[in-house]
């Protein structure tokens, strides 16, 4: 296979689906053994200004794929030309065609783009396509009609984290700091033992460096909201500060399970991971 891995997903029969720089897909048995190796015709899709961006999801050999920009700098987009573009596509493994199924919103978007847009989605309890931004509410696409739900942190502000560089593009540091280290939404996912949706936020802190050069830096502070199958908010919780890591969350059917593995934790044990149950109701 060689190279990077974009993002790698586990399907309800074992499968490991692998997806890798240059838009190609690799379907894997449970061992380890490469069943088939697709190679996405992308062309038509890069002319119409969008990227693949990973963070997938596989169905029936349909491929729910989340895009970007191809121009990196979209603050020199408009609103209109921003909105026009699309944020997620499905993409046929066995016809290979695509089909744009959702744009951005234009009240997401808001009037200002000097902000990160990028998007990423899950599969939701009956098929539904689940949209989560880094900010705002979450996006639901059933039945071909999107609707948006209100999925946000109370202690965040109702207004994204904007850059206040009048373009964000013209400072590395500013770009990192407004992508990776602001109050963001970092992933939605449903918890099908006890039939509910969890966001995970996590809340802004940058490293010391700025750039994170070493890539150890965790944030401290992380946050859960709790949805039901209906995409209603049914609560939230903050996790102990300095004690939480956000990137390990499971669920069993005593709860909630969250790893207390941070570097500033006093009583992380570097010989053994370490989890915190939350009861949920």
């Amino acid at each position: 296979m060689g190279g990077s891995i974009s993002d790698l997903k586990i399907d309800k029969d074992g499968n490991i689906w692998i997806y890798t720089p240059g838009d190609k897909l690799y379907q894997m048995s449970s061992t380890g053994e490469v069943i088939k190796k697709y190679e996405l015709k992308t062309e038509e899709i890069f002319e119409k200004n969008i990227s693949l961006f990973g963070y997938f999801e596989i169905k029936d050999d349909i491929l729910f794929a989340p895009t970007i920009p191809m121009t990196f700098q979209w603050t020199s987009l408009t609103i209109d030309e921003m909105a026009s573009l699309s944020n997620l596509i499905t993409y046929d493994l066995k016809e290979d065609t695509y089909e744009v199924i959702s744009t951005f919103d234009k009240g997401y978007l808001g009037t200002n783009l000097n902000k990160m847009i990028m998007p990423s989605m899950i599969l939701g309890k009956n098929g539904e396509v689940i949209i989560n931004h880094n900010y705002k509410d979450i996006f639901v696409i059933q039945d071909g009609k999107q609707n948006s739900f209100e999925a946000s942190f109370s202690g965040f502000s109702s207004d994204p984290p904007v850059s206040s560089m009048p373009d964000m593009f013209d400072d590395m540091n500013e770009i990192m700091r407004i992508m990776n280290y602001s109050d963001a939404y970092e992933r939605i996912a449903y918890l099908p033992i006890h039939d509910k949706y969890m966001r995970l936020a996590k809340f802004e802190e940058s490293p010391a460096d700025g750039m994170d050069f070493d890539r150890t830096f965790l944030h401290s502070k992380w946050a859960l909201i709790f949805l039901n199958d209906q995409f209603e908010k049914e609560g939230e919780i903050i996790l102990p500060e300095s004690e939480t890591n956000g990137n390990y969350i499971f669920e069993t059917k005593e709860g909630v399970w969250f790893s207390t593995d941070h570097p500033d934790n006093p009583n992380l044990d570097e010989e053994k991971f370490q989890f915190r149950l939350l009861k949920v109701k």
